[in-house]
């Protein structure tokens, strides 16, 4: 690999604010502290709560056995313990509700702030394994109030996820 694109791919990890410049000549992962964390969760429930309040009433028996497939895939890899591929089908989950909700700028501020949300996520699945079963639940939740087209259980089931990974957040990474 020649130098231009490592120098391009560390610019624009920093840029995303990722990695940082350690003295002159290197890079380090930029660590996250707690209330940037928050911050991050703050957008997060803003976002992920109106995607789904807006795909709501788009979304189709299609989209549903889609979302369906993507949580049925998730369960096997929990299953087998890989975590990374049941991280990625979760992350594909909520991106396919996005998606969905038809508001481009939405699901592209969503993708801006995908990379902090996975490193967060990733300290807290490294720290308390029982949360990708409670992951689970939870999108099955949002999953069941979608199919219902429940307004009040769609926004129940999305702060309760909020929820329950900001106390994981807490309880689990920033507390050590």
């Amino acid at each position: 690999l020649s130098r231009t694109p490592v120098r391009e791919a560390l610019g624009r990890l920093e840029q995303e604010g990722l990695v940082r410049r350690d003295g002159g000549w290197g890079y380090v992962v930029r660590t996250m502290s707690l209330k940037e964390a928050e911050d991050v969760y703050k957008v997060r429930r803003v976002l992920e709560l109106e995607a789904a309040l807006e795909a709501m009433p788009k979304i189709t028996d299609e989209g549903l056995i889609q979302l369906n497939k993507l949580l049925e895939r998730a369960h096997d890899h929990v299953a087998r313990g890989r975590l990374k591929e049941f991280r990625e089908l979760t992350k594909n989950f909520h991106q396919t509700i996005a998606i969905t909700s038809g508001n481009f700028y939405l699901r592209s501020i969503l993708i801006t702030i995908e990379d902090q949300v996975k490193l967060v996520g990733t300290m807290i699945f490294e720290r308390h394994s029982d949360r990708a079963k409670e992951v689970l639940k939870e999108n099955r939740a949002i999953l069941a109030a979608l199919r219902k087209k429940d307004f009040e259980a769609v926004k129940a089931a999305v702060n309760n996820h909020l929820d329950r990974s900001w106390q994981s957040f807490t309880m689990f990474v920033a507390s050590k």
